[in-house]
């Protein structure tokens, strides 16, 4: 199935508000979970992700922070059915979004969210894909309060963020992230 109109790569967005954890996991998730994501150095090293659906060239990359692991087992299973390959890779924490750098975050070193974003961006452009589906907690990146833990964004790593800011660094760089794939030939 090519879902391109004027050879425009779409981008497809989940939004997920719980997290699975412990015993909410299946056994097929867990897998997936500790082969595809999170891997150390993924914006770098040799194995940054793995592949769902059928075994061929890939049609499309998912990509996310830690919500997306609750997606993947029913991806795979539909990739599967539908005759599609599927890389997927994510971290935990990183947006995927291009030019989203996270704030506070002490393990930019093992897992740079903004180079895995860059290199998404890259593998996507080079395969000539089909499509991409991002996947996310959005709120988790945009609201900060007492109650519930966030990650804020920004798009210029030398500068503070507050959460206002951080709102746009979001709609900045989910703009951006749109024009970046819908570029792609």
């Amino acid at each position: 199935i090519d879902l391109r109109d004027n050879h425009q790569v779409p981008v497809h967005g989940i939004g997920v508000q719980g997290h699975i954890g412990g015993s909410g996991i299946n056994g097929r998730t867990q897998q997936f979970f500790k082969e595809c994501f999170d891997i150390q150095f993924n914006h770098s090293s040799e194995k940054w992700g793995c592949y769902l659906g059928v075994e061929k060239k890939v049609d499309y990359v998912f990509f996310g922070d830690s919500h997306s692991v609750s997606y993947i087992t029913l991806i795979d299973k539909l990739a599967n059915k539908h005759g599609v390959s599927i890389f997927y890779t994510g971290a935990f924490g990183c947006l995927p979004f291009i030019g989203a750098y996270p704030l506070n975050r002490i393990d930019q070193r093992e897992n740079d969210c903004k180079l895995l974003s860059d290199r998404v961006f890259n593998f996507s452009r080079e395969n000539n894909l089909k499509g991409i589906i991002l996947a996310a907690r959005w709120s988790f990146y945009i609201a900060k309060s007492k109650d519930r833990k966030s990650q804020l964004i920004t798009e210029d790593i030398t500068q503070p963020s507050s959460s206002e800011q951080s709102i746009n660094a979001f709609i900045n760089t989910f703009h951006n992230t749109v024009k970046a794939y819908n570029s792609i030939d």
